[in-house]
């Protein structure tokens, strides 16, 4: 009997749409373009525009947060001496001059962490 219940619910579920899906706007904030071929070492230096998706300051383990195009998210991290006064709120445009240092890397599971060297363009 429960599943007659159950197929009864379903059905009557699937009665009650239109038949069309409906898509999820996954896109950030403002139109940005895609994320530039990403440094692979401290000598290498690019700048990127996006979405803050969170930033968090750790006092002075300095801060951190996540920046995306809408493709593609970068995790970030930054001195104490040149963060500290940045804040981000969710959402908000940022533009940053990022650098890959390997001596760096807090991060699980070999995931990357870039360092910003510069906020703004």
């Amino acid at each position: 009997m429960k599943n007659i219940a159950s197929l009864v619910f379903v059905l009557s579920l699937a009665a009650c749409t239109d038949g069309s899906s409906t898509e999820v706007n996954t896109a950030v904030k403002g139109n940005y373009e895609a994320f530039p071929t990403l440094p692979s070492s401290t000598s290498e230096v690019t700048t990127i525009k996006g979405s803050m998706e969170w930033w968090f300051w750790e006092g002075d383990g300095g801060c951190f947060g996540t920046i995306t195009d809408g493709r593609q998210n970068v995790e970030l991290h930054s001195e104490a001496d040149l963060c500290e006064p940045i804040e981000y709120s969710e959402g908000e445009e940022a533009v940053l001059s990022i650098t890959f240092d390997s001596n760096k890397q807090y991060l699980p599971n070999g995931q990357k962490l870039y360092s910003i060297v510069k906020f703004g363009g």
